[in-house]
């Protein structure tokens, strides 16, 4: 195995010399909503730090969702504020992750009752589901799109990834393992986990048919499909126990090629911060970014930063 480790300072290096996309975070209408542990009372009752759960480019657009301010928020790709989408709902609420319909409505996790929402474009609940079918859901934390027009949730304590149509018929279950997927124009990949091994499940949308390949690991937690490549390489990302007897476990990023004896790669990072759904987003091919809290520029506070990161595991370097 061929490693490459990077400390977590390497990765958050000077904006000056790796340019990075930037939102503020804070307690002004114009931020999205961070709570740390100094923010909170004795009996919040939720892991810190909380912030924004999901982000994800649409089109030119970077899509937020804002959880702890209960709206959804869009930037244009250099960061700058477009608009507020609030969601109009009762006070306990908390979306997670979230997917754009092509009308501009949005599908969204909330987490806090256990639902699949639908909200229109003046942010107006329009759909509510807490079951499939019969299937009850119970901890709704992913949801993604199909080509077909139908939808896919993750529910983690299920343990199931569910496609519904959007009336809330239940279509399909598959069993999964954590909380990745990734939804391509013919395909749908997932984590299965049988017998202590790990694998990465690909079902073909043509024929349903679904090919399983091991992901060359061994004694990791919280493994998660994180991206892919153009040359149909996967990553993914784990938690792994040290060498050296300590009971702080370093996050790795592991690159391999699906069904291949090809060397594999791994690079360790920061750990991610707990709130996000996903630590990696993808524009494009060829176009990821890793999401870090980071200080902001002012000196004052935290802004979440976008890192253009090259899936060869070297970061990019685009300012010279």
């Amino acid at each position: 195995m061929k490693r490459y480790t990077i400390l977590l300072l390497c990765l958050l290096m000077n904006a000056a010399t790796l340019p990075a996309l930037e939102l503020p975070l804070g307690t002004s209408t114009a931020d999205l909503g961070l709570k740390t542990l100094a923010d909170a009372g004795e009996n919040f009752g939720k892991g810190l730090p909380l912030g924004p759960a999901a982000l994800r480019f649409v089109g030119d657009s970077l899509w937020v969702s804002d959880s702890l301010n209960k709206r959804l928020v869009e930037f244009d790709q250099n960061g700058k504020l477009l608009q507020y989408l609030s969601i109009a709902s009762e006070s306990h609420f908390y979306p997670e992750d979230f997917v754009r319909m092509p009308n501009g409505c949005f599908w969204l996790c909330d987490i806090d009752n256990t639902a699949l929402l639908k909200i229109d474009v003046q942010g107006l609940i329009i759909r509510r589901l807490t079951a499939i079918g019969e299937k009850k859901l119970a901890w709704p934390v992913r949801i993604e799109l199909l080509p077909s027009g139908n939808l896919l949730v993750l529910d983690q304590t299920l343990a199931e990834l569910i496609e519904f149509s959007e009336d809330g018929t239940l279509v399909r279950a598959d069993k999964v393992y954590g909380r990745s997927l990734m939804v391509e124009k013919d395909s749908v990949s997932y984590v299965s986990e049988k017998e202590n091994k790990f694998y990465l499940a690909v079902r073909k949308l043509s024929d349903n048919t679904v090919d399983t390949f091991q992901i060359p690991v061994s004694d990791v937690l919280d493994l998660e499909l994180l991206a892919k490549t153009g040359s149909g390489e996967c990553v993914v990302g784990f938690k792994s126990p040290g060498n050296d007897g300590s009971t702080q476990m370093p996050y790795y990023l592991m690159r391999f090629t699906p069904g291949s004896d090809k060397q594999f790669e791994t690079m360790q990072t920061g750990f991610p911060e707990a709130f996000l759904t996903r630590p990696l987003i993808s524009k494009a091919v060829g176009e990821d970014f890793l999401i870090r809290l980071a200080p902001a520029a002012s000196g004052s506070g935290k802004v979440l930063r976008l890192y253009p990161i090259d899936l060869n595991f070297s970061l990019k370097n685009s300012g010279g």
